[in-house]
């Protein structure tokens, strides 16, 4: 028998035992793929080790940056999802997530994915947006999840009585919304109940237009009572997207 046949049967033998006694992990054999930039082989064996251990945030990071050198959008924002209901504290992650969603006018997913975003990132998104007439507008289409709807959001709160125009019927769409604002817009769709209590207020005054108002909402839950709150302050989008949450919650916004 030829000596060639012999090194092939040695050969097959040696792989076959290499393959039996490989004790790596399928997050190992990920990991050394990846970095011989193997990328279909890394996702392979990434995923199946996410299958079993899908707690693991670290091979999340490791699938969002094969799927970023792949080019694929869809996947990217997949595991950008995963990451957020492990609840994940990475700013950078609903960064990501609030763009592309807003960008593609998936102002639902905006909505739920601001509201529920850790209260220690909170304030460092609020300071990446400012709320607007036509923002304010778009949380209210998100909130209400009206998909069918297709015209311009600002018409849409118009149309519903959510906001209102001015006598030349004009949209204002760029103004800002200050606090003061935001507790207009929101009185106006409560019934004209009594607050069972009063608070003191450092800068709303008990004669202002505004305090029986900021009182009715402070009752129904719908604000969070703050004695130094200032009416001219321009309205952290969180405070927007909580209240718009409680009004939807109490039947007020459909």
């Amino acid at each position: 028998m030829p000596r060639c046949y012999y090194i092939w049967i040695a050969l097959i033998f040696f792989l076959q035992c290499a393959s039996i006694f490989d004790r790596r992990n399928e997050f190992e054999k990920a990991v050394a793929y990846y970095q011989q930039s193997d990328i279909e082989k890394a996702i392979h064996y990434f995923k199946e080790y996410y299958a079993k251990n899908p707690f693991s945030d670290t091979t999340l990071y490791y699938l969002h940056d094969c799927y970023r050198q792949q080019g694929d959008i869809n996947a990217q924002i997949l595991v950008l999802e995963r990451l957020t209901d492990l609840n994940t504290k990475d700013i950078h992650v609903y960064t990501v997530l609030l763009r592309y969603y807003f960008d593609n006018k998936e102002y639902d997913r905006f909505f739920e994915t601001y509201r529920s975003a850790p209260v220690s990132i909170v304030p460092l998104l609020d300071a990446r947006y400012t709320l607007t007439r036509e923002l304010y507008a778009k949380l209210l289409l998100g909130a209400t999840r009206t998909a069918k709807w297709q015209g311009d959001p600002m018409e849409f709160a118009v149309t519903k009585g959510f906001l209102h125009t001015v006598i030349t019927d004009a949209y204002y769409q760029d103004d800002t919304m200050t606090i003061g604002n935001l507790i207009v817009a929101l009185d106006r769709l409560l019934e004209p109940t009594y607050p069972k209590q009063f608070y003191p207020m450092s800068y709303i005054s008990e004669r202002s237009f505004l305090y029986l108002p900021y009182m009715r909402l402070v009752d129904m839950d719908i604000l969070a009572y703050e004695r130094d709150v200032d009416p001219n302050r321009i309205t952290p989008l969180n405070i927007a997207v909580k209240a718009i949450h409680a009004m939807m919650q109490r039947g007020y916004l459909d």
